[in-house]
């Protein structure tokens, strides 16, 4: 009988690895380069502001922004070349009344504070992150796959 349940736990226990590569819902890897496309409002906030239909893209702020995430768990941003942010990145769901969220935390390196992203779409070359924001209006950026890290 305890042979049978020191079976069972080790099974449990090797059953329930986490994956060391990070994916999307529906299971397309996240890990690669990525490259900003444009970027939109979100709607109206807590304080009435109400948002633009101004959409930003590379073309028209003067910015080539790229996102790397690493198999290490690791992110970079750059924009123009230049690296404006770097630490570690989490995925996890949280659950809500109206169904799961999945999220993409990114944890700058030197303490400060973490910014957390919902998922609005995601797929083998896309992906759109929505920053949601108390007092100003959340945005959603859009990505698109420059290139897979193997």
């Amino acid at each position: 009988m305890r042979t049978l349940f020191i079976l069972i736990i080790l099974t449990l226990a090797l059953s329930c690895r986490k994956s060391n590569t990070p994916s999307i819902p529906g299971g397309t890897t996240l890990i690669g380069v990525w490259s900003w496309v444009e970027q939109y409002d979100l709607g109206v906030t807590s304080n009435n502001y109400v948002a633009s239909n101004v959409v930003q893209t590379p073309a028209n702020m003067g910015i080539q922004e790229t996102l790397i995430l690493g198999g290490d768990s690791v992110w970079t941003d750059t924009r123009n070349g230049t690296s404006v942010g770097s630490g570690t990145f989490t995925i996890y769901t949280w659950d809500t009344p109206g169904g799961p969220i999945p999220e993409l935390a990114f944890i700058p390196y030197g303490g400060a504070d973490s910014l957390v992203n919902h998922w609005l779409s995601a797929n083998g070359d896309t992906l759109v992150l929505s920053n949601p924001q108390v007092d100003t209006v959340a945005v959603a950026r859009v990505y698109v796959r420059a290139s897979y890290i193997f």
